[in-house]
């Protein structure tokens, strides 16, 4: 076990250790991205601000998913 000092030194050189309050992690701290390489990402984005509303994040994913499974339940209905 290292110090909670020691241990936030090491993490900022991208090293994950024990110490006294638990595992020390390091978010990351970039790298290459194919996504934002090839376009994609900015793609999204644009796409995003022009329909008002986010239809690339997690949560929409999970509202179209859970749209689709009441739909299912429920027999159908028609699409507005």
């Amino acid at each position: 076990m290292v110090g909670q000092d020691e241990a936030m030194a090491l993490g900022k050189l991208g090293l994950s250790v024990a110490s006294e309050k638990g595992l020390v992690t390091v978010m990351n701290r970039g790298g290459f991205s194919w996504s934002r390489f090839l376009g994609i990402t900015r793609q999204k984005q644009r796409i995003d601000r022009r329909v008002g509303f986010p239809l690339f994040s997690r949560q929409a994913q999970y509202a179209w998913l859970g749209r689709w499974l009441v739909r299912l339940v429920s027999g159908g209905g028609s699409r507005r």
